[in-house]
């Protein structure tokens, strides 16, 4: 039988021609498919390496807060100068190891108590947190802080926030103002939070109270300057030195040294200064006679404890009645449902909401004693969220020390429904009527 040669090989020579064509389909679609689908490794690789910067990032700043350095939270050379430590002679005294805090304050003259003028018949208006900047691209800790303030954080609207310079709140009439301390044993900074809200008008405390005391001297008939020191202590949330160390007593009698030093004892309220000398506290005191004319007070300074419960019974414990002490402390509203608190020696009371407990506040004001209210929060972004209201309780109770964040001339005209202006005392300071 004949074969055909050509016939059958063309099945062969046709399989031959096709394969070139078919291993160039399969790697065209090879190539497509890692176009459409990177390596998976590849993949995994650029995410571990982010992972790795970004704790990276976080170990290096929890480094550098834990570190305590100077700039960053620490004390640096101009806080340490002002730094006092109590003298070899007296240091083991365990309450007073500063024997110079004795017979220190004005010498008050108390003919103007009980007259229309006396102080605890005027309000006045200032700043909560007044030293306080915004924390922005470019200033200090930003870059280990941006999340404090980036706006789709909740803690943001709260931190989001600048004041003018101390001195130009002095110019426009505040007389309250409070003040964050950070306590060590070789110096006391103020700023919000260590590392993470930061940034502030004077970082060391006697540099506040530098531009306090200057502007004072310049404007010598100013009404008392009522100025809140809080403790800031919560370990890693506020500080990173109470983690591993304890404020001790020398460290909080530390401040009274630096305000003394730049003060000056004749432009200090004391609890010695309205102390009667008759075995009295100093709430009975107030309750006697009240406060001295705001006129006799001009050009002075009154300083008070604000929260921290533990520097406060530090600073009391021993003291009976804070005898030999410059700076007040504070009970709250709530604490006037004690009987024995009406007898003790806190006179500056804590009443943030003054809207609240209205029967307390009525009687805590009768007594001579002056309550600091908040007029709104940094995070009201209309007056219709709070200071409105909380403007007319002021005015209508009658709070004495005041503080605001936003709206200010809009609490200053609230207050002012209840109070009058008074053209030889400066400021936003008026008489209730």
């Amino acid at each position: 039988m004949k074969v055909d040669l050509e016939r059958d090989e063309k099945p062969l020579l046709h399989d031959e021609n096709q394969l070139p064509e078919t291993s160039s389909m399969f790697s065209r679609r090879k190539i497509f498919r890692k176009l459409r689908h990177p390596r998976k490794l590849k993949d995994n690789s650029t995410c571990y390496t982010l992972i790795l910067i970004f704790f990276g990032y976080l170990i290096i700043i929890l480094y550098i807060y834990l570190q305590d350095l100077p700039k960053f939270g620490g004390t640096d050379r101009t806080c340490k100068r002002f730094h006092y430590i109590p003298p070899e002679s007296t240091k083991s005294n365990s309450t007073y190891p500063f024997p110079n805090t004795f017979n220190v304050g004005k010498q008050l003259d108390w003919s103007g108590s009980g007259t229309p003028h006396a102080w605890q018949n005027f309000q006045q208006l200032g700043t909560h947190n007044s030293y306080h900047r915004l924390n922005k691209a470019g200033r200090g800790t930003y870059w280990a802080s941006w999340f404090m303030v980036f706006p789709i954080f909740p803690w943001a609207k709260e931190l989001a926030y600048e004041h003018p310079s101390i001195e130009e709140q002095l110019e426009t009439g505040y007389r309250t103002f409070e003040l964050d301390l950070h306590l060590r044993d070789n110096g006391v900074m103020n700023y919000h939070l260590q590392m993470w809200d930061q940034q502030t008008h004077c970082y060391c405390f006697s540099t506040c109270l530098q531009k306090m005391k200057r502007w004072s001297l310049e404007n010598p008939d100013h009404s008392p300057i009522v100025i809140m020191m809080e403790p800031k202590g919560l370990p890693g949330a506020e500080d990173s030195y109470t983690i591993n160390n304890e404020i001790e007593l020398s460290d909080i009698l530390a401040v009274e040294q630096e305000i003394l030093n730049v003060i000056g004892s004749n432009s200090l309220i004391t609890p010695d200064s309205i102390r009667e000398n008759n075995g009295k506290s100093l709430t009975e005191s107030l309750q006697t006679r009240g406060w001295p004319s705001i006129y006799d007070m001009k050009g002075t300074f009154m300083f008070a404890w604000w929260d921290g419960d533990k520097i406060r019974q530090k600073y009391e414990t021993g003291t009976n009645g804070l005898k030999g002490r410059l700076i007040f402390t504070i009970k709250y509203v709530s604490d006037w449902a004690y009987p024995e608190t009406h007898t003790d020696n806190r006179v500056l009371i804590h009443g943030d909401n003054p809207e609240g407990n209205p029967e307390w506040v009525k009687e805590i004001i009768e007594n001579n004693l002056l309550i600091r209210s908040r007029a709104n929060s940094v995070s009201d972004t209309s007056v219709d969220q709070g200071t409105t209201d909380k403007s007319k309780a002021i005015s209508e109770y009658g709070q004495q020390v005041i503080s605001a964040d936003v709206f200010f001339e809009e609490v200053w005209d609230g207050m002012s429904t209840g109070c009058e202006e008074v053209d030889d005392i400066s400021g936003k300071v008026c008489r209730r009527r």
